[in-house]
Order: C-alpha cells, then structure tokens, then sequence
C-alpha cells in the first residue's frame, strides 16, 4: 500500500514540476477506429432508454388502474367515481344529457360482521360488488363509496332507465346467499 501511495505522490510531483502540455488532438486512424464503438454505445444508450420508458410507463398505467379501482370489489374506487360524476355533471349542465346517481347500501350489514365475522362480511361486498358490475350497462360507472356502500353513475340514463337498473340490481342481490 505504501509503494502505491509513493508512486502516486512522484506522479503528481512530477506532472506539477515538468507540467506537460494536453495533447487535444487525435490522429484520422483513431477517429475513424473508434467511431463504431460511439455509434454503437449512442444506439444501446437510446435502446435502454427507450425500453426503460415504456417499462416506467406500463408501470404508471398499472399505478393509475390500481389507484381508480377499488380492490376488494374490482369496481371503481370514490375518488375515481367522483371524478365520472364530476363530469356526468358538467355534461348536464352544458348539454343537457341526463344522468343519474344511484346509492346502494347493504341493510344489516354490521350485525352479519358481528355474527359472522369480517371474512363473511368482506365476502359479501365483493359479493354484491359482482352483482352491482354484471347489472351495469356498458357506459354506466359502478363503484364504492365505502364501507358497505355502494354507486352507480348512470350516464345519459332517464329515472325510469336508473330506476329499473336500481330494482334489477335490488332482486338479484336478494338471491344471493352466502357459504
């Protein structure tokens, strides 16, 4: 280690006492030998960028899917319903096209936690979420507002459209029953 510390010292000293002058220059030979190497290091710099933005944005997407989504029922998350009931709105107020906003709520839910258990419980919110998505139309939003409640936005839907949609929903969760 000392014979290292030793040999780097005289090099310093002896580039401070003779203090050569930087060669800038580089012959054609060497240029054109190494133009290759720089073309090729700029294209797999570019192909790893590349393929690093698409992996950063697939992964942003997937945040963004995770975020607007509720995980327990798979149906939209409150922030993400609000912001398509934000918009049914603004629709109604600058077209006119109607909408309308259904709130569903399990009745005696807390004493089927209480009984039961939360796995029971938790079984029957993703449960009625399942019914809520399969009794949903196409442009309609279905999510959860928490807890055991549940939304519908129904977009451009009359109260008669809303209103059949709510008691298609009301007697297929009245079917169900739980292991």
């Amino acid at each position: 280690f000392n014979n290292r510390l030793l040999v780097i010292a005289l090099c310093a000293l002896a580039t401070l006492l003779l203090r050569p002058e930087p060669r800038l220059e580089s012959s054609l030979l060497v240029v054109l030998c190494t133009l290759p190497l720089i073309i090729v290091h700029a294209l797999a710099i570019s192909m790893a960028s590349y393929r690093l933005i698409r992996t950063v944005a697939r992964q942003n997407r997937q945040l963004d899917e995770l975020r607007r989504t509720d995980a327990q029922t798979g149906l939209a998350a409150r922030s993400h319903w609000q912001e398509v009931a934000s918009a049914s709105l603004e629709r109604f107020h600058a077209s006119g096209e109607p909408a309308c906003l259904l709130m569903i709520d399990i009745d005696h839910f807390k004493p089927i936690n209480d009984l039961h258990g939360h796995t029971v419980g938790d079984e029957a919110i993703r449960v009625v979420g399942r019914v809520i998505r399969d009794c949903v139309r196409a442009q309609d939003h279905a999510g959860r507002y928490g807890g055991d409640e549940f939304v519908v936005v129904c977009s451009n839907a009359s109260t008669a459209t809303a209103q059949a949609m709510a008691e298609r929903i009301r007697e297929q969760i009245a079917t169900v029953r739980l292991r």
